[in-house]
């Protein structure tokens, strides 16, 4: 009714009000809402600006609706309104954070073509998008092409660099990342760091990822609880649980509050390794920090004390599990009923 009236009395200023209306619809998920809004624009014969096609198409790309955001695009292009740098730039970040490579590279290529020279967001986005799926040579081209264009690469590109080289075991590479990262005075981050940390320990080389944090003290970068719960899966892996266990203490003396993933970590080691009493009494430090233990949790000592011959123990955890009202799967049920046969 708003809508109508602004229309009718000649309101230059409709489209814009609109337009901050579905800016907000769609920043809050509500893009059905706003798409209707749009269709009574248009009905009213009102004539959205690129400025109003970009926030609705924002909104799709945020949900993931790219189906939506597809057609909404052909509608707009098809009214005569052609894509700019920013438009551009929402759907190619859409299509590459949803793993539509070629779909993000078309985009990118089209960018190009239309002469809108693409930014550190869209290389990032599409570069990122390369090596989680694992095409990291394409994803160093973009790199280089990048840096020839005078793009400067941001602590996002860098990350996703470092992330897909490690992957593919080029650590000669990413090294040198490193140092370019510094040249080009950029600060390396926490999510650097427990990028090499964590592919460091899926090879076994938890020292020289532990390494890594005396490096991040003296840069100024301060471990955060994914760099120390990596560490600690890391030497839990390598059976080293004594270690993991003083990361543990490490991480609470310097703030860092110990998650739901940190002890389930040290009880599925400390039970994979037999110690048992140091498992429970784990649970009990879990449950007395305020963490509620989830059904992985339960199942982990469950399953460590039925293999111990505890039985009576494995009883009453379980009827206090029950009582938490924890939601147990199939994996706890089978190990109840092994553990009672």
């Amino acid at each position: 009714m708003m809508l109508k009236e602004m229309s009718e009395h000649g309101h230059e200023s409709y489209v814009v009000t609109c337009g901050v209306l579905l800016d907000y619809l769609c920043k809050s998920g509500e893009c059905t809402k706003a798409r209707n809004i749009f269709n009574s624009m248009v009905e009213m014969g009102m004539k959205p600006d690129v400025r109003v096609y970009s926030f609705l198409l924002h909104g799709y790309a945020a949900k993931g609706a790219l189906a939506d955001m597809h057609d909404l695009l052909d509608l707009m292009v098809g009214n005569g309104i052609s894509p700019n740098h920013h438009i551009f730039t929402i759907v190619l970040c859409a299509y590459a954070k949803g793993g539509m490579i070629y779909e993000a590279v078309d985009i990118f290529n089209k960018m190009s073509q239309e002469r809108l020279s693409p930014d550190v967001v869209s290389y990032g986005s599409l570069i990122d998008a390369l090596c989680k799926f694992g095409r990291v040579d394409d994803a160093m081209r973009k790199f280089n092409q990048m840096i020839i264009e005078g793009v400067t690469p941001n602590t996002f590109v860098f990350n996703s660099l470092v992330y897909g080289l490690c992957t593919v075991g080029k650590w000669e590479r990413a090294e040198e990342l490193f140092s370019e990262m510094f040249d080009q005075g950029i600060r390396p981050d926490a999510v650097f760091f427990n990028t090499i940390m964590c592919n460091l320990c899926r090879e076994g080389r938890v020292m020289e990822a532990q390494s890594l944090i005396e490096l991040m003290e003296r840069l100024d970068v301060k471990p955060d609880v994914v760099s120390y719960n990596t560490l600690i899966d890391g030497h839990c892996l390598a059976s080293r649980l004594d270690e993991a266990m003083k990361l543990h203490i490490g991480m609470v003396s310097v703030g860092l509050k110990p998650d739901i993933f940190t002890f389930g970590t040290l009880l599925h080691g400390y039970c994979k390794a037999g110690r048992i009493d140091d498992a429970c009494s784990l649970f009990r430090a879990m449950l007395s920090n305020g963490i509620t233990p989830n059904a992985v949790a339960y199942s982990t000592v469950l399953h460590g004390l039925f293999q111990s011959r505890r039985c009576s123990e494995a009883k009453e955890l379980y009827i206090n599990m029950m009582k938490s009202g924890t939601q147990w799967d199939i994996h706890t049920c089978n190990i109840i009923l092994r553990g009672l046969c």
